[in-house]
């Protein structure tokens, strides 16, 4: 849980960066498929989990 705007700021590029690794990842030809999509889930459910505290956060925030 993000509890103070510097975790927020910091979740806020991490989530960037995965973000571009997902859009890198998605054009990549892989010689092993099953690996690249379990990577690209990985990276699928990371964006979701960070996006999830951003929004928490920033809901709190809109309280105050």
């Amino acid at each position: 849980m993000i509890e103070n705007e510097k975790q927020y700021r910091i979740t806020q590029r991490w989530l960037h960066n995965f973000q571009k690794s997902l859009k890198t990842q998605e054009l990549v030809t892989s010689d092993n498929p099953l690996l690249q999509q379990i990577y690209i889930n990985s990276l699928k459910s990371i964006i979701s989990e960070l996006s999830d505290e951003i929004k928490q956060y920033e809901a709190l925030q809109n309280q105050h």
